[in-house]
């Protein structure tokens, strides 16, 4: 069996010149049998990815604000 994850991370910033910007980044993954018994590997990559997802939503707004 198979284990699916799926999340995302969204951020909205006003400000009085340009508005409202937001940005989200969405992932999935996917964890195949030799993962699904190794809890603490599926946190870690769980949280590399919320991670990796925080910093393009920063990098975003950067450009935008």
């Amino acid at each position: 069996m198979s284990l699916k994850f799926i999340g995302g991370v969204s951020k909205k910033l006003g400000s009085i010149d340009h508005g409202l910007v937001e940005v989200s980044c969405q992932i999935e993954i996917e964890f195949d049998e030799t993962f699904s018994d190794d809890a603490d590997d599926i946190q870690r990559r769980v949280a590399k990815a919320y991670g990796a997802c925080r910093r393009a939503d920063e990098e975003e707004l950067s450009r935008k604000v």
